[in-house]
C-alpha cells in the first residue's frame, strides 16, 4: 500500500512537472506568435519610412528643380529690368533732342 502510495505521488508530481511544461511551451507558443506580429509590424513601418523617404526626396528634387527656373526667371527679370532702364535713358535722351529741336525750329 505505501508502495502504491508514493507511486501515486511521485505520478501525480510528474504530471504537474508535465502541466507545468505544457504551459511553459504554451506560453513560449503565444510569445513567439507575438514577436513575429511585432517582426511584421516593424517591417511594415519600415517599408512605410522607406517610402515616406522615396517622396520626401522626389519632393525635394522637384523643389530644387522650381528654385532653378526661379532662379532663371529672376536673373530674365533682372536682365529686362536693365534693358528696360537703357530703353528709358534711351526715350530720356530723344525727348531732350525733340524738345531741342523744337526750341531751335520755333526760333
Amino acid at each position: 500500500a505505501l508502495c502504491i502510495e508514493s507511486f501515486r505521488e511521485e505520478n501525480n508530481r510528474l504530471s504537474e512537472e508535465k502541466n507545468e511544461r505544457c504551459n511553459k511551451i504554451n506560453r513560449l507558443r503565444t510569445l513567439n506568435g507575438e514577436r513575429e506580429t511585432l517582426i511584421s509590424e516593424v517591417n511594415r513601418l519600415n517599408d512605410e519610412r522607406k517610402n515616406f523617404t522615396n517622396e520626401m526626396n522626389s519632393l525635394d528634387d522637384e523643389r530644387n528643380i522650381l528654385d532653378g527656373k526661379k532662379n532663371m526667371l529672376i536673373n530674365e527679370v533682372n536682365k529686362l529690368d536693365g534693358e528696360l532702364e537703357i530703353l528709358v535713358n534711351e526715350l530720356y535722351r530723344l525727348n531732350v533732342l525733340v524738345n531741342e529741336a523744337i526750341y531751335n525750329l520755333a526760333n
